[in-house]
């Protein structure tokens, strides 16, 4: 029974991951997009629009990125994603936009940029710290008109301790070192539940309280997934639960009356 429990999750996992992942990844950038529009009064839909491409394509560069990326058609595909960005950018928000865009652009193409001599993606704290960064001044820095200090630390520290959780599933299996494999999983768990500490301290403001509720819930999950990474970090059910924990706030969020 237990082996077949094994295969069903094993399943699960792969079905559609290179969709699934990006999709909830880009899931929560639209979530935290939204918390941003609600706390600046901003209304207009599109900058929700532009968040979900940016998180969504970012993701899947780092994936596919390398020297043939430059002589092939998927070239053409990021080129044209580029162009259409930089229109609703400037359509949104006019020049200043499409100047932070293209920042945005430029830190995220060095982050696994193979043709790169330097690949961050291979730092592992550092990889982690770049990741959180690159999401929290989209959210933070990019799509408002003002600079929002306390969205930039919430945002940084719950994706670094997602990607430092990451670590600790891929020590054995990433084709990089590890945070989990240069200092141990219970250094890297501390770390993970000091982040989420100071997150905490960062949630309260002038949100909606579904935010909050959305907020609190996500952090509880990942603190709970921390707990387990140890034991459980091999499995399955642990991958599908963290992946799952990506698109956790927006889900919460939908559902709160």
């Amino acid at each position: 029974m237990g082996k077949v429990y094994f295969c069903i999750m094993k399943s699960l996992q792969s079905v559609s991951q290179q969709i699934r992942i990006p999709f909830l990844v880009a899931l929560m950038g639209t979530f935290f997009s939204g918390v941003v529009l609600d706390v600046t009064h901003n209304q207009n839909p599109l900058a929700l629009v532009l968040g979900f491409i940016m998180i969504f394509l970012g993701y899947v560069f780092t994936r596919t990125a390398g020297p043939a990326v430059v002589f092939s058609q998927t070239f053409i595909f990021y080129a044209t994603a580029f162009v259409v960005c930089g229109f609703l950018a400037f359509v949104i928000q006019g020049w200043e936009l499409v100047y932070k865009f293209a920042a945005i652009t430029i830190l995220g193409i060095l982050y696994n940029w193979k043709i790169s001599p330097i690949k961050i993606r291979s730092i592992p704290f550092i990889k982690a710290l770049y990741v959180g960064l690159v999401w929290a001044l989209v959210i933070s820095w990019m799509l408002p008109q003002t600079f929002l200090y306390r969205v930039f630390v919430l945002v940084f520290l719950l994706i670094s301790a997602l990607v430092l959780l990451s670590d600790i599933r891929d020590q054995n299996r990433d084709q990089v070192s590890t945070f989990a494999n240069t200092l141990g999983i219970r250094n890297t768990q501390i770390l993970i539940y000091c982040f989420l500490a100071i997150s905490l301290f960062h949630l309260f403001g002038d949100m909606k309280k579904e935010f909050h509720l959305a907020m609190g819930l996500t952090i509880l999950l990942i603190l709970f997934l921390t707990a387990c990474s140890t034991w459980l970090h091999k499995h399955p059910a642990f991958t599908l639960a963290l992946e799952l924990s990506v698109g956790f706030p927006a889900f919460i969020y939908w559902i709160v009356p």
